[in-house]
């Protein structure tokens, strides 16, 4: 069915195109950098070179937003990893309450960061 109306949208925008191009035959002057360089050519060419010129410059700055989100998930992966390798230490701690007085627990908190580097 998506390729149907795939179809059907291709169909029409071709079909649009060629009338465009019909109805707009009449020829066009681009006067371009104070009448150093002046170019003629129909309407409908002018059109379609500066749609083509707006798709590449949209392509070319989705391409820089693709690289940042690459290095992000990136940065975010390692970032993923590190937090994994110290869940595992945390949970291969041993804990010995022995004694739940003040001095004991700062003795244990020293030893679960020793276990963690």
């Amino acid at each position: 069915m998506l390729k149907f109306i795939s179809l059907i949208l291709k169909i029409i925008l071709i079909a649009y195109l060629v009338i465009f191009s019909v109805n707009n035959k009449s020829v066009v002057e681009l006067d371009m950098f104070f009448d150093y360089l002046v170019v003629t050519m129909p309407l409908f060419l002018f059109a379609v070179i500066v749609l083509l010129l707006g798709i590449v410059a949209g392509a070319l700055s989705m391409i820089s937003y693709r690289f940042k989100l690459g290095r992000e998930i990136k940065k975010l992966k390692k970032e993923i990893t590190k937090l994994n390798t110290e869940n595992t230490k945390l949970r291969n701690i041993t804990i010995n309450s022995t004694d739940s007085s003040l001095g004991n627990s700062m003795a244990e908190n020293e030893s679960v960061k020793n276990q963690l580097r």
